[in-house]
């Protein structure tokens, strides 16, 4: 395996654009529909500050796209551009990585919905 701390490693790459908990979390939650601000803060235990920074920093990676819905208020909805939806087979195994090495849930038994 190559030098960790090598510039241009596609591994510390990726973890600067989604290691962070939450990026993983709305990540799963947009996959599976939940594609608006208000819709992913009901989702999920975070602050209306913090997933609104998260949407930023994914949205600045070209990993979302964020498109109006409504013009009056202005509202958006965040959706999985193609770099976001080639993440839904890594999310995936890391979803069944998780249930089969971390919890006593027996491997290979649920999945992330996507439809």
């Amino acid at each position: 395996m190559p030098d960790p701390d090598r510039r241009g490693d596609g591994l510390a790459r990726a973890a600067t654009a989604v290691g962070d908990r939450w990026s993983l979390l709305l990540l799963r939650e947009i996959a599976c529909g939940r594609v608006r601000f208000d819709q992913l803060a009901d989702a999920l235990p975070i602050s209306r500050k913090v997933l609104a920074d998260r949407l930023r920093t994914l949205t600045g990676h070209r990993i979302l796209e964020r498109r109006p819905y409504r013009q009056r208020p202005l509202r958006h909805e965040y959706l999985l551009s193609p770099r976001g939806r080639a993440l839904v087979p890594v999310l995936e195994d890391l979803h069944s990585w998780g249930a089969d090495w971390l919890t006593d849930h027996q491997p290979g038994t649920d999945t992330i919905s996507t439809s």
